[in-house]
């Protein structure tokens, strides 16, 4: 298999539902699965395809779309395996317990010493950059009633995400005799770009960048020692079915590529998950899905040789989706491996990733000195628009055209792209303006070359209230004195204030 890398950065909030509730508060996902770069290249691919190529690419395991896991660094991180444990008030980066080096007697000693272990199970780690955490943001929407064009009352939901500003590395592996170097540059063609995952991609979430990592290495973490005991770690999700067609969370060992071997169960880590995949195609779910979760830890008894080609082409089904892969016999998962502490270079931080460096207290000051800074830039944000609403204690402006304004400022890039949405007046040639949403309004199906405040009925109550002029003003006089995220924050709440104003 012929791997190609790609990092992913988030420029939005992403929403990867982990499970297919609409009640209640599902958790999002801790990385991005390989169904939806699958999904982004069968909607960019499969129709112009031939029937051959598409069974090949999308469903044959010939390619395979891999999980995009938080990076670092330029640093790949894994899921914590299932197989670590550590002191109950301490962390994984003190001392590590392997599950399966410790018997019987020693869980016996460890409880009269009086200490309590606690499994790892959240959390991504690097063997040679410690572990790190991944950030989630919650927001409450409300659903809208289009016959009154308002919300609908009575009817609130949450989402939660993965916050926008990461970084994500990625691969896309390749079988040679069954995919052209010609059908490999499509591929990646339709990968690249700026493309859009996850739910509620209509909205205010799901965007994200792709590009190709040129010549990156990638760590070889599989070793293979004398037979005996073999550790088998999920890089990814494992799904297999029995001799009946029936899911099943009991593999044979066959199935893991050791056809004479015998899984140690007393040894061994194994979580699972139930998921219901959605279908964009038929607008709907596909079966429930029954799978082992990445980070278990499998322990298997052999006294011959794995079918290490088998394990490398990826093991069990969905292998199109990047599930199957395994690593045999990892160094973090011997006994007495410990996680390095390094510090961290301030200048490649994603801000949505925190790792921790035990040897030093300074990335707990950064971080709160962060906090206040935010907390500051706030009140200032906060007491900016309290006073401008004040002056502006009457106006016609409806609320929904309020609403307007403030959804325009909350998709918006950066201020200028605000302002151009808003304000423009000067013509270009269509030819040569991008088309973003923050450059233009759509409206039935024509690009308007003027901006929302300066063209059709909206025009008329904002220029014969003057506050079109009025807002403008505002926003530059608040953008010399602070940058332009916090300059769109304000926008976006003194909109907010003054739609709540006009209701009254």
């Amino acid at each position: 298999m012929m791997a190609k890398w790609f990092k992913c950065e988030f420029l939005s909030d992403i929403v990867m539902n982990s499970i297919a509730a609409t009640e209640g508060s599902p958790e999002s996902l801790d990385f991005v699965p390989g169904a939806n770069f699958l999904g982004i290249a069968a909607g960019e691919l499969y129709n112009s395809l031939s029937g051959e190529d598409a069974f090949n690419v999308f469903h044959s395991g010939a390619v395979r779309f891999g999980d995009a896991h938080p990076a670092l660094n330029n640093l790949r991180f894994l899921r914590s395996p299932g197989g670590w444990f550590h002191k109950k008030d301490e962390s994984a980066a003190d001392k590590i317990y392997q599950h399966h080096c410790l018997s019987t007697d020693e869980f016996s000693i460890l409880a009269k010493s009086g200490i309590q272990l606690k499994q790892v199970r959240k959390g991504y780690f690097h063997p040679d950059a410690g572990t790190c955490k991944v950030d989630h943001a919650f927001s409450m929407k409300s659903a809208y009633d289009s016959g009154k064009r308002r919300t609908k009352d009575g009817i609130l939901f949450g989402y939660d995400a993965l916050s926008g500003g990461c970084e994500w590395i990625f691969s896309v592996e390749f079988e040679a005799d069954k995919i052209s170097p010609d059908l490999q540059n499509k591929i990646i063609k339709s990968i690249v770009g700026n493309k859009s995952v996850g739910r509620s991609k209509t909205g205010q979430y799901g965007r994200v960048n792709i590009s190709l990592i040129d010549n990156y290495k990638s760590d070889n973490l599989s070793t293979e020692d004398k037979c005996g005991e073999y550790l088998l770690y999920a890089e990814s999700r494992l799904a297999f079915f029995d001799k009946y067609g029936e899911p099943t969370l009991m593999p044979l060992p066959a199935m893991l590529g050791f056809p004479d071997g015998k899984i140690l169960i007393e040894k061994s880590q194994i979580r699972s998950v139930v998921y219901a995949p959605w279908n964009v195609k038929r607008k709907t779910r596909d079966a429930d899905r029954v799978c082992i979760e990445k980070g278990s830890v499998i322990v298997i008894k052999s006294e011959t040789r794995p079918d290490s080609a088998r394990i490398a082409c990826g093991v069990g089904a969905y292998l199109a989706e990047g599930f199957g892969k395994l690593i045999i016999n990892p160094a973090f998962l011997k006994n007495g491996f410990e996680l390095k502490k390094c510090k961290n270079d301030s200048k490649n931080k994603s801000p949505s990733i925190l790792s921790i460096d035990n040897d030093s207290d300074e990335q707990i000051i950064t971080w709160f000195n962060e906090r206040v800074t935010d907390i500051n830039m706030h009140n200032i944000i906060y007491e900016a628009v309290v006073s401008q609403v004040e002056e502006w204690h009457s106006c016609r402006i409806t609320p929904s055209q309020w609403g307007a304004v403030r959804a325009i400022a909350s998709s918006s890039e950066n201020y200028g792209a605000l302002k151009n949405c808003l304000f423009e007046t000067t013509k270009t040639d269509p030819e040569t303006k991008p088309r973003s949403y923050e450059d233009h309004i759509k409206r039935k199906g024509k690009i308007q070359d003027k901006g929302f405040l300066k063209h059709g009925k909206a025009a008329e109550a904002w220029e014969k209230s003057g506050m079109a002029e009025r807002l403008e003003a505002a926003l530059e006089k608040f953008s010399k004195h602070n940058d332009e995220r916090h300059t769109l924050q304000f926008a976006v709440l003194l909109c907010a204030e003054m739609a709540k104003k006009a209701k009254k």
